[in-house]
C-alpha cells in the first residue's frame, strides 16, 4: 500500500489529539486509494500467471523469473511483527515476486532467530572443563552458522513438496519429506543437506486461516504460513527400483503461533527452501562436537589450560639452512617454541614470515627424522602439513622442490 507521507502524518496526528472528525475521512481516503491498487495488483497477478503457463521452461528445474514495477505501484507483501525498542511493530515478512516466488525477509532480518539461538554467554580465556568450552562456544559457532548461510545467497527451492508431520516428546514440531535421488541429480543438488536449514512456507486460502484475520484494506484471498527448521537426519529409503533421500528436520521458530490444520493434511503441499551451510563452518562446528573424543593435549589446548613442556626434542645445528632467507630474532624464537614444545600458536599480520617459519620447521622436523634409527614398523614416518587452502600448501612444498629438499 503507497500514500504520500503527508496522509500517514495526518492520520497518526488525529489519532493523537482524538481528533475523531479528522481521523475517520482519512480512513475513508486509504480505503479507496487501497482498493485502486488491488485492481492494479490483481491485473499484473493476472498477466503473470497467463505468462507462467505460456512458458514452456516453467516446469523445469531452472526458469527464469522477472517483476517490472513503477514508483508507486502496489505489491504483494505479507507482514508479521517484530520488536523494537521494547515495542511490538509491523515488518515485512515475506516479499512476493511471482506468483511462483518470494522472498522470507523473516530469516534475512534475524537468522539467528529463525536457524538457531542466541547465546548467552561470551567467551573466556580459559575453562574449567572442556564440556564448559563446547558449552560456550557451540551455540556462538551456531550463531555464525546460520548468519553466513543466509548471507551467502545460495538457497534451493523446491515447489510442490509433500511433508510428514509429527509431534516429539519435546514438544517441538517435526516431520520430513522424501527427495527422490534420480531428482536430486537432474536439479543438481550437490550440497550437504545434513548440513542445511529449511525455509518452510505454503499458501492458505482465507477460509481455511484463522477467521479473525482483519484484511479490510486489501483484498488478499490467500496469506502464506511459515516455519523455519533445522535439518537434523538424512538417510536413504525405498527400493532399489525408487531410491529416496528421507530428510527429516525439526522446527526451530515459527512467526505464527496458531497451526492452521489443514497444514498436517496429506493434500497440503509446501515450498521448501533449502539453505546449505558454509564448509569452514560445518568444520568449525564438527570441531566443537567431536572435542569429546580428542585425546589430553587438544582437550588442554580448548580450556587454555598449561601445556607441560618436555623440553627440546633434539638438537639443532643452525637455524639458516642453505638457500633459506635470512631470520629475524622474532622468527628465530618462534622456530625454537615450535620445535621445543608440543604445541605453539604462531601468529602475525600478513607479510611478517609465518609462511617462511613454516618452512624452516618442517625442515627441521624432517631432519630429525633422517637421523632417527630406522625402525621395523611398517609406518612411514612423515610431517605432516596442513594449510587453509591447497594453494597455501602448494606455497611450501614448492619452496622445497625448489632447495631440493623433498
Amino acid at each position: 500500500l503507497m500514500k504520500p507521507t503527508t496522509t500517514w502524518k495526518c492520520l497518526a496526528a488525529a489519532l493523537r489529539e482524538e481528533n475523531w472528525d479528522r481521523f475517520f475521512p482519512l480512513i475513508e481516503e486509504l480505503d479507496v486509494s487501497s482498493r485502486i491498487h488491488a485492481r492494479q495488483f490483481n491485473e499484473r497477478l493476472r498477466n503473470a500467471k497467463s505468462s507462467e503457463k505460456s512458458d514452456p521452461m516453467h516446469a523445469e528445474h531452472y526458469a527464469e523469473l522477472s517483476m517490472r514495477i513503477r514508483p508507486g505501484e502496489a505489491v504483494e507483501v505479507q507482514l508479521g511483527t517484530a520488536t523494537a525498542r521494547g515495542l511490538m511493530t509491523p515488518a515485512i515478512q515475506l516479499f512476493v515476486v511471482h506468483p511462483k516466488f518470494e522472498i522470507c525477509l523473516e530469516h534475512v532480518r534475524d537468522p539467528i532467530k529463525c536457524f538457531s539461538k542466541y547465546a548467552f554467554h561470551s567467551s573466556r580465556n580459559s575453562y574449567k572443563t572442556y564440556m564448559d568450552y563446547q558449552g560456550i562456544w557451540k551455540p556462538m559457532c551456531e550463531m555464525e552458522s546460520a548468519s553466513n548461510a543466509v548471507a551467502e545467497n545460495e538457497s534451493i527451492l523446491i515447489e510442490d513438496a509433500a511433508l510428514k508431520w509429527e509431534n516429539s516428546c519435546e514438544k517441538k514440531l517435526q516431520g520430513y519429506f522424501l527427495l527422490p535421488l534420480d531428482k536430486k541429480s537432474q536439479w543438481s543438488i550437490e550440497c550437504d543437506l545434513k548440513n542445511s536449514v529449511l525455509c518452510i512456507r505454503t499458501k492458505l486460502n482465507q477460509s481455511q486461516s484463522s477467521p479473525s484475520q482483519c484484511t479490510a484494506l486489501m483484498d488478499i484471498s490467500s496469506i502464506t504460513w511459515m516455519a523455519h527448521g533445522i535439518i537434523t537426519k538424512v538417510k536413504e529409503t525405498g527400493s532399489k527400483e525408487l531410491k529416496n533421500l528421507q530428510i527429516d528436520f525439526q522446527i526451530n521458530h515459527m512467526p505464527m503461533t496458531k497451526i492452521p490444520e489443514v497444514i498436517f493434511g496429506e493434500r497440503t503441499r509446501f515450498t521448501l527452501e533449502l539453505i546449505p551451510k558454509l564448509l569452514p563452518d560445518v568444520r568449525k562446528e564438527n570441531a566443537i562436537s567431536s572435542l569429546t573424543k580428542a585425546n589430553q593435549l587438544v582437550k588442554t589446548i580448548a580450556i587454555g589450560g598449561r601445556i607441560n613442556s618436555e623440553g627440546a626434542r633434539f638438537e639443532i645445528d643452525n637455524y639458516l639452512p642453505s638457500g633459506f632467507s635470512h631470520l629475524n630474532n622474532s622468527q628465530c624464537k618462534a622456530i625454537r617454541e615450535a620445535l621445543a614444545n608440543p604445541f605453539t600458536l604462531i601468529q602475525g599480520p600478513p607479510g611478517t614470515g609465518k609462511t617462511v617459519v613454516g618452512v624452516h620447521i618442517v625442515y627441521w622436523l624432517f631432519k630429525n627424522i633422517q637421523k632417527r634409527p630406522a625402525s621395523n614398523s611398517q609406518k612411514t614416518r612423515a610431517v605432516l602439513y596442513c594449510g587453509p587452502s591447497n594453494k597455501s600448501v602448494d606455497v611450501v612444498a614448492g619452496k622445497f622442490d625448489y632447495f631440493f629438499l623433498l
